[in-house]
């Protein structure tokens, strides 16, 4: 069922509009997480809002007004009242606002609250907006923590969050468990179906952080998995390059170093002598502190490759690293006779 199109549950231009997102079956929109979160638990009145500062408000309309600006770009103009005072709401350039925006009805505005040097008012700038029409708006819209989701054109955060909580609702029972209970209390990791409701719907933020908990231990343990296969294929591989681990270009680099090498170094050049003579193609990552010597083990591993008539290549993610290694190279290398260049761009 969770493999079923998402033209079986939703209208077929919504269905456009989530295939912009990549969603493309139910499954896939189960894990189309929130990318932030509003606490709509209590939203401040409109006396106490906060000078440029984003936040929310909420209140019943009083007015509307639409004025054309330069390049006949629509601005409404919508004041609210909650009791507490009145505020004035901007949209700029929403024009198919005004058609949902009546007096009398109530919203829920996300945006900033600043003054207006042009007209010397104070404003509140919407960014977010939802309507409330009835009861069951107004328990989804307020009195809890609310997911905002990333959009595609044309998709409003409102419709998909109706899209993606209905299909919490209806469909989350069906992901299969695949944890046996005594790992999941073991490692205090909620159900799985409970943690998808609750990344969308959180009850409340320390359930959403334990929603995340689990979420984030089922990434892990997918890559460790793949990772897990991945070498257990490599290990069946067998390589035509054949390194070599005695070159004297090993020695003559080491003697050459005003330091000795710690017993950490030596034992990872062990490690990675025993992989070149294996016959399967090596894949290792050397982990270390910074300034623990990971550079002289990839030193020694390049001239593995050198010395037995290779090439070797160090790839770094920024040019300025790459500078770096290349001056520290040309200078240590150029002791034992081996050439270095730098490719940038």
């Amino acid at each position: 069922m969770l493999s079923h199109s998402i033209e079986t549950i939703v209208p077929s231009t919504s269905a456009k509009q989530l295939k912009r997102l990549g969603i493309l079956t139910l499954e896939e929109l189960l894990y189309y997480f929130p990318r932030t979160y509003q606490d709509r638990r209590n939203i401040p009145l409109i006396s106490r809002l906060q000078v440029n500062t984003t936040q929310l408000a909420t209140g019943v309309i009083v007015s509307v007004v639409e004025d054309l600006a330069k390049n006949r770009v629509s601005v409404i103009r919508c004041r609210i009242q909650d009791g507490s005072g009145i505020l004035e709401l901007i949209f700029f350039n929403q024009g198919y606002l005004r058609t949902v925006l009546k007096p009398g009805v109530v919203v829920v505005v996300s945006g900033k609250y600043e003054h207006n040097s042009y007209s010397g008012q104070m404003q509140f700038a919407v960014s977010e907006l939802d309507i409330i029409r009835n009861d069951a708006d107004r328990q989804a819209a307020l009195g809890r923590i609310i997911p905002v989701y990333a959009l595609s054109q044309g998709l409003y955060q409102t419709q998909i969050r109706g899209i993606v909580l209905s299909a919490v609702a209806t469909h989350s029972h069906h992901l299969e468990e695949y944890l046996p209970d005594w790992m999941s209390h073991r490692l205090n990791l909620m159900p799985l179906a409970e943690a998808i409701r609750q990344i969308h719907l959180p009850g409340s933020p320390e359930l959403g952080s334990a929603a995340r908990q689990r979420i984030v231990f089922d990434e892990f343990l997918k890559l460790q998995l793949e990772l897990m296969q991945k070498r257990e294929i490599q290990a069946r591989q067998k390589t035509k390059i054949q390194l070599d681990p005695a070159t004297p270009l090993i020695d003559a680099y080491l003697n050459q170093l005003l330091y000795p090498l710690t017993s950490a170094q030596h034992a990872a050049i062990d490690d990675i002598r025993g992989d070149v003579v294996s016959g399967i193609a090596m894949n290792r990552m050397v982990q270390g502190d910074v300034g623990s010597g990971k550079t002289d083990v990839l030193a020694v591993s390049m001239l593995m490759a050198v010395g037995a008539g290779y090439k070797a290549a160090v790839m770094v993610p920024t040019e300025v690293l790459a500078e770096q290694h290349f001056k520290r190279f040309a200078q240590q290398f150029s002791e034992v006779g081996v050439e270095v260049v730098v490719l940038k761009g």
